[in-house]
């Protein structure tokens, strides 16, 4: 504890042995205070300490200015608590992030060869049966089923991976447009349980009929042999679509916004 004392004398008179007594107890306190082993912090408020004589007003004023004081123990010596699951993660992550290290995609080993993309949770490689040129996947490392199933860490850091990589193959493919798909869940036609997005980039003209990648994404697989799930959702044509009512969205979007 650091200490700064000011006196300032006006005249002599007979109680400077009072005034000093009373100093000298304050300091004495301030040194006590300051041998105990936690954070000690006071003010005092120098209207206290000011001793008027009734004949000449403010004769004596006195003022202590403290700086806080904060007795903790050095960083070393602190306990830490360390989530076990969360150090865990960080290792992985750091050895996914080794240029020469393979990853897991589901039950798939992915080389380190036809990756070119890592981040800190994230890694993009190239597909083994793209659908356009340039298409490609963006998996996280830790192997999960479904977005839901990502931290918040690892769910911004997999889209801004996303953005990443699209501006890339915008530049060296002149894409003007992109597909970017997550098919999450099984039920969606997820092929291998394990999150992962594809992007592709896209040119006019670059398919005869332009919602023939839908159908290229829905039979899309890892290698052939994985059998997907049929789906069993029947997709009118355009023209046998009907557009709904206002009053039938409307109460759609109340029970939606309800829900939150």
């Amino acid at each position: 504890m650091t200490i700064f004392f000011f006196f300032s004398k006006n005249n002599k008179n007979n109680n400077n042995n009072f005034s000093f007594r009373f100093l000298h107890t304050i300091i004495f306190v301030c040194i006590l205070c300051s041998r105990i082993d936690v954070t000690t912090s006071f003010t005092i408020d120098s209207s206290l300490l000011t001793i008027r004589n009734p004949r000449k007003p403010a004769t004596y004023t006195h003022r202590f200015m403290t700086t806080t004081t904060t007795n903790t123990p050095p960083e070393s010596s602190k306990p830490t608590r360390t989530n076990k699951t969360q150090q865990e993660q960080q290792e992985e992550n750091n050895n996914n992030n080794d240029t020469n290290q393979d990853m897991q995609f589901g039950k798939f080993v992915i080389s380190s060869k036809h990756i070119f993309y890592r981040s800190l949770s994230c890694s993009g490689f190239v597909n083994l049966r793209p659908i356009v040129p340039g298409h490609v996947l963006v998996v996280p490392h830790r192997v999960v089923p479904l977005l839901r199933d990502l931290t918040q860490e690892e769910y911004s850091d997999l889209w801004n991976s996303v953005r990443d990589i699209q501006n890339m193959l915008t530049q060296h493919y002149q894409a003007t447009g992109f597909n970017v798909a997550v098919q999450d869940g099984y039920a969606a036609g997820q092929s291998v349980p394990h999150v992962h997005v594809h992007i592709l980039p896209r040119t006019e003209g670059d398919l005869t009929r332009n919602d023939d990648v839908y159908d290229e994404l829905e039979a899309w697989a890892p290698r052939a042999d994985i059998v997907k799930p049929k789906s069993t959702i029947d997709v009118p044509e355009d023209k046998d679509r009907h557009d709904r009512t206002p009053e039938q969205m409307e109460q759609e979007a109340t029970m939606y916004r309800n829900l939150f």
